[in-house]
């Protein structure tokens, strides 16, 4: 069996989906990238390629986290490495039963995958080269843009390809 690249990570409501994607779309131009909203999610932990053996450890741990449901808010938006030098336009997430699901699939990996710091945010676009945002920031850095229950999150498949990635789920896992 070959690699597979995955990463866990929770679906959003379709109107939440449409609603980010038409904000990045305003983000227009040479080299500025909007995710199609099918691809818009909230990424948990990203595992890079993993082989048989990990991605079977990868399934059982996470059948094993225990979470209740939880609801998100999705509010501002904001840039990695920084609005300065942007890479990726996100829009932010605020919970803090987020940020424990987030902790205790770091945990429960670890030594497995390294631990990473949680950074809560929806990728809405990529940028491969210098452009000016500022309006956009200005106009949504503090914009609220809706909630959603969190009951599942998933472990994801991505293939990348000339459109950009394919996403799929591999396995699904209930909050309860």
């Amino acid at each position: 069996m070959a690699l597979v690249r995955c990463f866990a990570a929770i679906d959003l409501p379709a109107m939440l989906r449409k609603r980010l994607a038409s904000k990045a779309r305003e983000l227009h131009g040479v080299g500025i990238l909007p995710v199609y909203p099918e691809n818009i999610h909230l990424t948990l932990k990203f595992f890079g390629d993993v082989g048989p053996d990990k991605l079977s450890i990868l399934d059982s741990k996470l059948h094993d986290i225990k979470c209740a449901p939880f609801d998100v808010k999705v509010k501002g938006v904001g840039a990695f490495p920084n609005v300065n030098y942007i890479r990726v336009v996100w829009a932010g997430c605020e919970s803090k039963a987020l940020e424990s699901l987030a902790g205790k699939i770091n945990d429960s990996l670890f030594p497995t995958f390294p631990k990473e710091e949680f950074a809560p945010h929806i990728t809405i676009a990529r940028i491969k080269v210098r452009a000016d945002t500022r309006s956009f920031f200005e106009k949504y850095v503090t914009n609220y843009f809706g909630s959603f229950k969190v009951e599942r999150f998933s472990l994801k498949r991505s293939t990348l390809g000339p459109m950009g990635p394919v996403y799929e789920t591999i396995t699904e896992f209930e909050l309860e």
